[in-house]
């Protein structure tokens, strides 16, 4: 975000921006086996930085499960996973579960499924 900082009545705040960098490998990558590491540094320009790391395991290209964990954030610090993904065709369909704790909130469970074509 670039401009003039927003205002609200007469006092003015700076627009979010940061910087992020984020490296990643995978340690195994066969055709039934995927093993990938990662981890992203993120530097807000108006507030702490953090870092979060994570791992995923992917089975035939078909069933998936993650982890990670954010050090230096007030409202993220593990969270896990699983999906599945299957493409027939033209078509792609895949079901996604998050799990993670949250602050003042309990515990946060999304799950998302798409279609794409």
């Amino acid at each position: 975000n670039g401009g003039l900082p927003m205002t609200f009545d007469t006092e003015a705040y700076p627009l979010p921006a940061s910087a992020s960098l984020g490296v990643g490998y995978a340690l195994l990558n066969t055709q039934l086996h995927n093993f990938k590491l990662s981890t992203q540094l993120n530097v807000p320009f108006y507030d702490e930085w953090s870092v979060g790391v994570g791992a995923e395991y992917v089975f035939a290209n078909f069933l998936y499960g993650r982890l990670g964990y954010t050090v230096n954030s007030a409202d993220r610090s593990f969270s896990t996973g699983f999906g599945a993904h299957l493409a027939l065709g033209f078509t792609e369909y895949s079901v996604d579960y998050t799990f993670r704790p949250l602050p003042d909130y309990g515990f946060l469970h999304s799950i998302g499924v798409s279609v794409s074509f």
